[in-house]
């Protein structure tokens, strides 16, 4: 459920700006944090799963609750004093460094969104037959 609500919010940021005109000075910034220093791991009420999702198959909401829970972890989470003035001074300073279509925040937000960006440029190539087979003149597999 996180990261489908994830891709539509995404998905929604990135088409309303290509819908905005650019005189009307709206900009959209994605904010992709990893781990944050802050006491909500310490206040989250972690409940059992559901037995349809109990078989430990790794999937991204289990992964996220180990890493919640890992103390090791935790040290090198973000400062959250520091990543309000990285947004801060990325949104006041776009006037002389355009505002980035996203903006990663914390040492862990880098591999988590190169995996992505990898997993999907894999997909590519293993369906570049099927993406080309549409273009007029194409033959058939």
């Amino acid at each position: 459920m996180y990261y489908s609500r994830k891709f539509a919010l995404e998905g929604f940021t990135k088409a309303i700006a290509k819908e905005v005109k650019p005189e009307w000075n709206i900009h959209f910034l994605i904010l992709s944090p990893g781990g944050i220093s802050t006491e909500f791991t310490s206040n989250v009420n972690y409940t059992p799963r559901h037995p349809a999702y109990a078989d430990g198959n790794g999937s991204p909401v289990d992964a996220l609750v180990d890493l919640m829970k890992n103390p090791d972890a935790q040290k090198g989470w973000a400062i959250p004093e520091v990543c309000a003035e990285v947004v801060f001074d990325t949104v006041v300073g776009q006037n002389e460094r355009p505002l980035p279509k996203r903006l990663n925040l914390g040492q862990d937000a880098l591999p988590m969104i190169t995996s992505e960006i990898n997993e999907y440029l894999k997909e590519i190539e293993d369906w570049k037959e099927e993406t080309l087979k549409v273009v007029p003149g194409a033959k058939d597999g």
